[in-house]
């Protein structure tokens, strides 16, 4: 199988560019939004019960991420941003799990 013209490939790897500088800046304005709306809601929560403060731990573990995913800003940087991408993911599974795993809160709380 022949390799693609040179200029095919000049136009996917600028596609890829132009692609991931978008969504870089989608995380960008998500993490703005986030400091200054959900934040300080979440900040002022008062007498949370342990189920409630698995959710909070999900959230202030999703935000360290997302910090750390924007900070990670070169190509070369894409393992650990897959690697984050994947933690991520993982604590979706969690937050979706909480409900249907028997004694899901003890155990994320004792994890």
């Amino acid at each position: 199988m022949a390799a693609p013209p040179q200029s095919a490939v000049d136009a996917a790897v600028r596609k890829a560019v132009e692609d991931t500088t978008m969504f870089y800046q989608v995380l960008i304005d998500l993490e703005a939004f986030n400091k200054q709306f959900v934040r300080p809601v979440l900040s002022a929560q008062l007498g949370l019960n342990e189920r409630e403060n698995c959710f909070l731990a999900s959230y202030h573990r999703a935000g360290l991420d997302l910090n750390s995913a924007i900070t990670l800003n070169d190509a070369r940087h894409f393992q650990a941003v897959a690697k984050i991408a994947r933690g991520l993911f993982e604590l979706a599974v969690e937050i979706r799990l909480i409900d249907v795993i028997p004694d899901a809160v003890a155990k994320m709380v004792a994890f």
